[in-house]
């Protein structure tokens, strides 16, 4: 396994000096610098499809968070700022190009969906699931937090909550720019979220504690 991760495209959206002056530079910083981190993956890719390990390899492509200084109103509200793709791409796999799916995905759910799909048989522990799995639609959830801020995603809707509180529910496929709170109105709903959100924290923080996390490692040393 390898790991590569950019900043090219965070603030202060520094490019080489070399490739100053190559992209355009558009509305707003981060425009230059996606047109070089597209040049970059190009080059990458070029390079890599020359490598005899090339169509035995499956890339896997995210980011972390949006860019702030988004043009599109929708990519600046809480959701939005975490609304990134997530791309696998096996170029030995015609069965796996052009497809292209709206559901929930989140970070935590690659390694299961790597392992899967590599048919990896042995016990592991995982928070995620295998995103290509039709099984796991119903289940699938993400959660993320920002400035002590939890974020949980079920279905299409977002629960929006503290340490000890929920404080805001909305339907962000219907409402993008979140501005019908149904936490008082959809109760059931909420609770259900917030409780969901305390057992991830709780499992996380415990196994963490206990040193629980290394199921797949511990079998990988005795082997």
């Amino acid at each position: 396994m390898a790991s590569i991760f950019s900043v090219s495209s965070h603030h202060p959206f520094i490019i080489p000096a070399q490739f100053e002056d190559v992209f355009p530079k558009g509305d707003i910083p981060v425009h230059q610098t996606v047109g070089y981190t597209d040049y970059a993956l190009r080059k990458f890719f070029e390079r890599a499809s020359k490598e005899p390990w090339f169509n035995n390899t499956v890339f896997v492509i995210t980011a972390d968070h949006t860019t702030i200084g988004s043009v599109y109103s929708e990519y600046k509200t809480f959701v939005g700022t975490f609304r990134v793709p997530i791309i696998f791409y096996e170029p030995g796999n015609e069965n796996m190009r052009g497809v292209k799916t709206g559901e929930l995905i989140q970070q935590i759910d690659i390694m299961p969906t790597l392992l899967n799909y590599l048919h990896f048989d042995r016990p592991y522990f995982a928070f995620g699931m295998d995103a290509f799995d039709p099984q796991t639609e119903e289940k699938r959830f993400a959660i993320n937090t920002l400035n002590d801020i939890y974020m949980v995603y079920e279905n299409h809707y977002v629960l929006k909550a503290s340490d000890d509180k929920a404080t805001a529910l909305y339907n962000f496929h219907s409402d993008p720019m979140l501005t019908k709170n149904l936490l008082n109105s959809d109760t059931e709903r909420a609770e259900r979220m917030y409780n969901k959100l305390k057992a991830f924290r709780q499992q996380y923080n415990d196994r963490m504690i206990d040193d629980e996390m290394v199921y797949i490692q511990e079998y990988l040393w005795r082997k």
